[in-house]
């Protein structure tokens, strides 16, 4: 039996002993409704409900959305984010935001908890997860939650002993259960792939250096002579790793550098063709490469700078910008980021210093202009699979907006001087909205309501 309040019952437009499909994540059940008096808008679950629907230790408000056309009301709904660890939300990295998005699912009635895929019980459709209660014990919680409407995926690098786990719930869970609502999906992680998807457009085919896979060391020999310079970089890696520039020297050589730790780059010099050949052949059949334009980036006190935008669906399925940061690199680095020994700064301070006020502000409205228009496009490309995107972007000294990367699980941080509060909250009710978009729940009649008694 689920009780609900005559509030409640007369926002969904429902009456009381109707027999209804109620659904909480992938589990669903004919119930009898009930009415009871409370002037507020409120709910009571029978303990038998409770367990069917794996809701053992929930005691927070929840919305129910009702399709009058299906004639199913849908509590929640339960969102589940899928981490690389159990520890995961201990990250410093992304802790605050994590705790964020609890406390937001929880003033919106959705059920958000956190989990990996080893904690998966197919056989009963539920998974041991951990949530965090923000009301009484302040801290994360491991309980039983029935598989969620929506997984949102916050998984980066697999290790192989646990690929296995990952795609039997990717791939093989999500994509055969139509029920369950797949959010970062794992793709875009080929960077020639995705370039020669969009070069096809017109539309942002200017934004995109000049990129071609490896074939043999004419293909970089060919890049020296056209720009003097080319950049080697895997086309499935994140983070700077492996990447190497390689340039002619004055006096007719060859320099080669690349980045070995924060503090620490490697350059070193060769006369000729066959020493740089010799240097470079063991890393470059190593692992698929491409070759790369190299573009005359903004430098901030001698170090590379680019920008990251990262850029979120909303409740409408439409692209919003949640914040453009400046990524800077280690002095006189190759590479940007704080993982060399870079640091972030707000993409407005670096502009302003770089090009002045007034031509900052057409910078970042040009760069605005570039990730919606490269969203549109991934949305063409992929069939509007992707809810969340992160997009590095070149400035160069003639203000020319180049994106050098798409990377679909950006990570979360925000530079000094930023709210970081706000932006976490931002992000929070972008990802919340969007997961009600993708069930279809904007326009149905809906309740918030809260545990009665």
């Amino acid at each position: 039996m689920l009780g609900l309040s005559s509030n409640a019952l007369e926002r969904l437009n429902l009456k009381s002993d109707a027999e209804i499909t109620v659904s909480v994540g992938v589990k669903k059940a004919k119930i009898k409704l009930k009415e009871f008096k409370n002037n507020q808008d409120a709910y009571s679950i029978h303990r038998t409900a409770i367990v069917k629907f794996g809701l053992m230790g929930i005691h927070q408000p929840l919305t129910f959305f009702f399709d009058e056309i299906k004639r199913e009301l849908k509590a929640g709904p339960v969102v589940g984010v899928l981490c690389s660890r159990p520890v995961m939300m201990h990250d410093p990295e992304v802790e605050s935001l994590f705790k964020t998005i609890s406390k937001t699912a929880y003033e919106t009635g959705m059920v958000c908890y956190f989990f990996t895929p080893d904690f998966v019980d197919y056989d009963n459709e539920t998974i041991s997860g951990f949530i965090y209660d923000s009301n009484y014990k302040k801290d994360w919680i491991i309980q039983e939650f029935p598989i969620p409407d929506v997984i949102y995926n916050q998984v980066g690098f697999i290790t192989e002993e646990l690929r296995p786990l990952y795609t039997k719930l990717v791939v093989d869970y999500v994509k055969r259960n139509k029920k369950v609502k797949l959010l970062n999906p794992f793709g875009l992680n080929d960077k020639l792939v995705n370039h020669n998807n969009f070069v096809k457009y017109p539309l942002i085919k200017d934004y995109l250096p000049e990129t071609i896979g490896y074939k043999s060391a004419d293909t970089v020999f060919y890049f020296l002579q056209k720009y003097g310079a080319a950049y080697l970089k895997p086309t499935s890696s994140s983070l700077g790793f492996g990447v190497y520039k390689i340039s002619k020297a004055r006096n007719g050589g060859y320099i080669v550098e690349h980045h070995v730790s924060k503090i620490e780059k490697c350059t070193q010099t060769f006369q000729h063709k066959k020493e740089l050949l010799t240097r470079m052949h063991p890393i470059i059949t190593a692992k698929s490469y491409l070759v790369q334009q190299p573009i005359r980036v903004i430098r901030f006190k001698n170090r590379l700078v680019a920008f990251r935008g990262h850029v979120f669906k909303n409740e409408e399925g439409r692209w919003n910008i949640l914040i453009i940061k400046a990524k800077l690199g280690p002095e006189a680095g190759i590479i940007t980021g704080p993982l060399w020994g870079g640091y972030r700064a707000t993409a407005l301070e670096i502009l302003t210093e770089t090009f002045g006020a007034q031509d900052a502000a057409a910078v970042i409205k040009g760069i605005e202009k570039c990730l919606f228009n490269i969203a549109g496009v991934i949305d063409d490309v992929y069939s509007g699979q992707f809810g969340e995107l992160g997009f590095d972007i070149g400035v160069d000294v003639d203000r020319k907006i180049w994106m050098i990367e798409v990377n679909p699980k950006p990570n979360w941080n925000v530079p000094p001087g930023v709210d970081a509060e706000e932006c976490e909250k931002n992000l929070a009710e972008h990802l919340l909205g969007y997961c009600r978009y993708l069930l279809k729940l904007t326009g149905l009649k809906w309740s918030r309501c809260s545990p009665a008694g």
